[in-house]
């Protein structure tokens, strides 16, 4: 059995990152995923939360999303509604000749016919 993802999405700021005011957000996202044998399109929007600080020198954003989706399941004709709890933080490497790489860890907790999950990522902005 093989699982594969594809998604495409984007976030548009509400309020920004100001002084003492945490950054507002929401989150669009469309995802194609096939998951136990399944074909599924998972529409999503999630409003989050996050703030900047400094830690030893180096700005890292914390931040608390709540992932609401529509799963729609293609083979079967059916959908669902899932809620996910997401708890993470995002910031630089502070590593000096990896300082533009940008790290991510992420905790997903399955609140509503969803998964729960850690991630770890690395992306280099371009």
């Amino acid at each position: 059995e093989h699982t594969n993802r594809i998604f495409v999405g984007t976030d548009y700021e509400i309020f920004p990152d100001y002084m003492k005011q945490p950054r507002f957000s929401t989150r669009f996202q469309l995802e194609n995923a096939s998951e136990f044998n399944d074909r599924r399109n998972i529409l999503t929007i999630a409003p989050t939360i996050s703030k900047g600080f400094n830690f030893w020198g180096t700005e890292a954003f914390p931040f608390v999303s709540l992932p609401i989706g529509l799963n729609l399941n293609g083979d079967a004709n059916t959908y669902e509604t899932q809620i996910n709890l997401s708890l993470g933080a995002s910031g630089n490497l502070p590593l000096n000749s990896y300082r533009k790489l940008i790290a991510s860890a992420e905790l997903s907790v399955g609140l509503k016919d969803s998964l729960t999950a850690v991630l770890f990522g690395l992306s280099y902005p371009l």
